[in-house]
């Protein structure tokens, strides 16, 4: 064989050996079981999951905070922190992590099948899994939201499987319907399963009926009949019926308030990060349907409310990033870019075709050296693992309190207070933690931010609280207020991202340990 010939005949495996480690290296980058806790909810949940475990129940009245106390709550998230806590008791923070980066994986692996599923171009496939890989790691940490991601990928991917006939498989419904009766307890993302599996079924019997066929094809029907199950599945939930109608009028019963301080609700910024990603995304697709192939109906009606919703609220561009990328790179299948292209491709194939195992492989690695070398049995209440990230969450101020004992009451922003709600319940309540749509049907977000932002009155709304400590980020507004208030309030702890105020003349509790301290110290 010449020379030139053995060259070109290695290029290919050269490009998978420099492709798939990069673009794993790039993947586990992102999410680094080494990095530290940073999400607001993690906390929160690890509270609820130990609650339940230990109670043997899932609460339906709220038991920690004392704005909302025996207010009716409905928990959409219950078996997830009942996972996480479990997780979190064998092998602590760092359970977590790894947790994470393996669900977060998975989702990349079902997204991959997906889009080798419907034979797309190995090029704009990569291009494609590395935009979908660049939006998911811009989720927080550790929630139940994650495991939507992994379900909607997977039913994505069961979606996207050659199906001419319109004739799904009974062992696809069968698997279909078991996600979907497992994510009915896990997170409210259900929803999202639903609609992707409901749209699909409407497009096909649509599709079917232009075409002169049958108006109710299998796949309709039994789609249809995932959807029924599913929904009838409530019927178990611990909550029952509520849960469904809680998740359907969820973001309605939000607020103006509410929706204003929790970003991952707010409209889609074209500025942000967030708005580039979709905009990458959005003309990556449709490049494609403009170019080479159109959409089909049921690929539109499926693809297009994630879109809507991606616009109308920043959470929603990872969704559809999963439900809508096998479409994407299946319209870039007929677009002939001459022979430069096609040489392209040939060379990604091989990468392309190794990337699902290698990321698995890859992510399974790390997760398992990161618990043999680092887990360990984690404590309830604990906040000294160095898995925590201080500058993010509340940590130092967390283990003053502990410290510090007694059971007055805690004044803190909007889900700054979930690590606290996690270090010190029952001993302590907070005024609110981050649980949007509890707080959202009473006062205490709107409460929150009068004091926060300095309204007139808000010493007299601080007052009304009766609360013994109020904990802020050093570099607030209302922190450098409160410290001119010497009489009364007191700084009582101070690094250089939190500081802690007590009351001067403290509910409930000696002052013994409430020394003055200089505010400005945390910054020199």
């Amino acid at each position: 064989m010449p020379r030139n010939r053995r060259i070109r005949a290695l290029i290919p495996w050269i490009t998978a050996f420099v492709l798939v480690p990069a673009f794993c290296c790039q993947w586990v980058s992102v999410l680094p079981t080494s990095s530290a806790v940073s999400s607001n909810d993690t906390g929160y949940h690890l509270a609820v999951g130990r609650w339940i475990v230990e109670h043997g129940t899932v609460p339906r009245a709220d038991p920690f905070c004392f704005s909302t106390a025996g207010l009716d709550w409905i928990n959409l998230n219950w078996l997830a922190q009942i996972g996480f806590y479990s997780v979190y008791s064998r092998w602590g923070i760092v359970g977590l992590l790894a947790l994470r980066l393996l669900v977060m994986t998975g989702t990349l692996f079902f997204l991959w099948r997906a889009v080798r599923a419907v034979r797309a171009p190995p090029l704009p496939s990569l291009v494609l899994l590395a935009l979908a890989a660049a939006i998911l790691g811009g989720v927080p940490q550790v929630r139940p939201r994650l495991l939507t991601f992994l379900f909607v990928s997977g039913l994505a991917w069961g979606l996207a499987r050659p199906d001419p006939q319109h004739r799904l498989g009974y062992g696809a419904a069968v698997a279909m319907t078991l996600a979907v009766l497992l994510l009915n307890n896990l997170h409210g993302g259900f929803a999202f399963a639903y609609a992707m599996l409901g749209a699909d079924a409407l497009g096909t019997a649509v599709m079917s009926w232009r075409a002169g066929g049958t108006k109710y094809p299998r796949r309709s029907l039994l789609l249809g009949g995932v959807v029924v199950v599913g929904l009838l599945g409530f019927g178990v939930h611990p909550h029952g019926f509520a849960a469904l109608e809680h998740a359907a009028l969820y973001t309605q019963r939000l607020g103006q308030v509410v929706i204003e301080i929790t970003m991952e609700v707010q409209p889609a910024d074209f500025t942000s990060i967030y708005g580039r990603l979709l905009e990458a995304g959005v003309a990556f697709a449709l490049i494609g349907i403009i170019w080479g192939r159109r959409l089909s109906l049921r690929e539109a009606l499926v693809v297009l409310p994630f879109l809507q919703l991606a616009l109308q609220m920043k959470r929603g561009l990872p969704l559809l990033a999963l439900a809508g990328g096998a479409s994407a790179a299946r319209s870039w299948s007929e677009i002939r870019l001459g022979s430069w292209w096609r040489r392209a491709n040939e060379i990604c194939a091989p990468a392309w075709r190794s990337l699902g195992a290698a990321l698995l492989g890859v992510a399974l690695t790390h997760a398992s050296l990161s618990l043999c070398f680092y887990g360990s049995p984690g404590r309830p209440n604990d906040v000294t693992s160095a898995y925590w990230n201080p500058k993010a969450l509340p940590v130092g101020p967390a283990r003053y309190l502990q410290a510090a004992g007694g059971t007055g009451r805690i004044f803190a922003r909007f889900g700054h207070a979930n690590l606290l709600e996690w270090a010190l319940y029952p001993q302590r309540r907070v005024f609110l933690d981050g649980r949007t749509d509890i707080h959202a049907r009473g006062t205490a977000v709107a409460v929150t931010e009068s004091i926060d932002r300095r309204y007139p009155g808000w010493e007299e709304r601080l007052a009304a609280l009766e609360v013994e400590y109020v904990v802020l980020p050093l570099k607030a507004r209302l922190a450098a207020d409160l410290a001119k208030r010497s009489e009364e309030w007191s700084v009582v702890f101070l690094d250089h991202s939190w500081v802690v105020f007590r009351r001067t003349r403290a509910i409930g509790s000696s002052h013994e340990d409430s020394k003055p301290l200089d505010l400005n110290a945390g910054q020199r």
